[in-house]
Order: structure tokens, then sequence, then C-alpha cells
């Protein structure tokens, strides 16, 4: 079970409880980076997607998982200025969980640059990219 405390209007730390390994602590600047509505997962991609970052949003991702049914993952790169590749396999692993219950991957906001390694990686093959995350909301309501 994990216990969030407001450290300020910015900060939030977060205590995951690992039983007989103990605790975990996290300090988190990215208020509402994860998004429910439904059986459909928003999330706020960072501005800069590295190693530490991937490891994040997976191990969030997999808790949420557990928690509900998600169908549908939308991730939105509006504020995306870096990524490197764990963020290409960060996105791959949650293709491939939501994949197995017939679900889909969708990306939006995303910049040229970015584009460009979503697409020299194959990305593009399996998810679909919309402009905006309402253009792919509105879709998935369809």
């Amino acid at each position: 079970m994990d216990i969030y405390h407001k450290v300020n209007k910015d900060l939030i730390l977060q205590k995951r409880n690992h039983g007989k390994h103990g605790f975990s602590f996290l300090l988190r600047k990215e208020k509402n980076m994860y998004q429910q509505n439904g059986n459909i997962l928003i999330i706020y991609v960072p501005k800069e997607l590295d190693h530490h970052k991937a490891e994040e949003i997976k191990k969030e991702t997999l808790h949420i998982f557990q928690k509900a049914t998600v169908r549908y993952v939308v991730f939105d790169f509006k504020k995306t200025e870096f990524m490197d590749s764990s963020g290409i396999g960060m996105l791959m692993g949650r293709y491939r969980q939501v994949n197995l219950i017939g679900g889909k991957v969708f990306v939006t906001g995303v910049r040229e640059e970015i584009s460009r390694i979503l697409m020299l990686s194959g990305i593009y093959r399996i998810v679909k990219q919309y402009e905006t995350l309402e253009e792919a909301l509105e879709d998935l309501s369809r």
C-alpha cells in the first residue's frame, strides 16, 4: 500500500511498503502524471524521459494495472523534449501489457525530435499517433 504526503504544492512524497523488504520513498515533482478515466489510462510524459523516469512509469503503471482494468493507454508527450532508449522499452512494455487483453496504446503531442525516435524504433507500427490528447480521447469514445 502506498502512502502519499504532500510536501508542498509541487512535491509529493510517496512511501511504498515492500513488506518484509522494508519501505521505499520517492519524491515526485510531477503532479497528476497519471489520470484514469474508466478503462483509459492517460500518462503525461515528463520533460525528460530517461532511465529513471521510464522505471518510475513502469512501476506506477504496473501498480495501476493491478488495481483497475486498463484497456487503453494514452501517452501525452506534449511536454517531452528528451527521450532515450529506456523510453522505447517502457512504451513496448505497456503495449505488451494491454495487447494481451485486446487493448491499445496511443501517443499524442509528439514533438518532431521525439517522433523521429519513435519512427526509427518502429513504435508507430504498433501504436497510433494523434496530434492532441483530445483527438485520441474523441476517437476512443466512438
